[in-house]
């Protein structure tokens, strides 16, 4: 329900060491991942408002969750986020800049010569050019009509452990493709499931 989105950022708030979360439990920034866009507003909120969270004294840590949380909102909210964070000296937030956008490019160089430090932009973390999303597309089409005919041709279906075995037939060269082509059949998986 998205009345849990603003309990879970207060949560992420506050790192939860690995001991405090029972076996199998997923981590708050990764629950709110699921949410994609719902988690626009709120979390821009909390970055740029953390006193209205009770946060009083802002973050005692460079907020990498809750910008990763970004990557899926409208360009106007990453911009106004992304520019706060490097002018306050968070360099390492450079990682969730995306690529092949002209506002990201800007900010990037802007920020080069910072004092706190070059912004990183890890290569893992950019958006997938045209011709690496034709092949994602590619690779997808191919993956999508193996898992169908491994589904036909079983008796009891164990959906996502035929989308494991798959997805290690599918690798690629770069850390960044193997990401967004993890998203691609998790996101598959679950569109299955929510129809059976």
């Amino acid at each position: 329900p998205k009345g849990a989105i603003v309990p879970l950022l207060k949560l992420i708030s506050k790192p939860i060491p690995q001991g405090d979360l029972r076996e199998g439990a997923e981590y708050p920034h990764k629950i709110l991942s699921k949410y994609g866009e719902a988690v626009c507003d709120p979390v821009t909120k909390l970055l740029l408002e953390p006193e209205q969270f009770g946060i009083s004294s802002g973050f005692s840590r460079p907020p990498y969750h809750e910008l990763a949380l970004l990557a899926e909102c409208p360009e106007e909210k990453r911009r106004e986020i992304m520019k706060a964070s490097l002018e306050s000296g968070w360099t390492n937030v450079g990682q969730y800049i995306p690529a092949n956008e002209e506002w990201a490019d800007q900010l990037y160089d802007r920020f080069e010569d910072s004092p706190y430090g070059k912004a990183g932009r890890f290569e893992q973390f950019r958006i997938p050019t045209v011709e690496e999303q034709q092949l994602l597309d590619q690779q997808f089409a191919k993956f999508k009509l193996l898992f169908d005919e491994k589904v036909a041709g079983s008796e009891s279906v164990n959906i996502y452990g035929i989308m494991l075995d798959l997805e290690k037939q599918f690798k690629f060269e770069s850390e960044k493709l193997n990401r967004e082509f993890n998203k691609r059949i998790h996101a598959y998986h679950d569109n299955l499931t929510k129809s059976l």
